[in-house]
């Protein structure tokens, strides 16, 4: 699994369930909004604007791209170790 919570920003992507109510939409909202708090922490706290390293994230359709918070460079991450 790659590092830097790019998994979870992965999955948060994939969520796709919306909920038969507003309480249910209310919780899978919650539940996304979670998934991308990692990678976006993570961004932040190295000084960079957290929606856009998301972004830039989840424009890259690859599994182990990310963003690696130490060089401030996009990349594999299982690569850069």
């Amino acid at each position: 699994v790659a590092g830097g919570g790019v998994a979870l920003l992965r999955a948060s992507g994939n969520l796709k369930a919306t909920g038969a109510n507003s309480d249910q939409a209310a919780g899978i909202n919650i539940v996304r909004r979670a998934l991308q708090a990692p990678a976006r922490q993570i961004a932040a706290n190295a000084g960079a604007e957290a929606s856009i390293v998301a972004g830039k994230i989840l424009d890259n359709k690859g599994a182990t791209f990310g963003y690696n918070a130490q060089t401030g460079e996009y990349g594999d991450m299982i690569a850069m170790g």
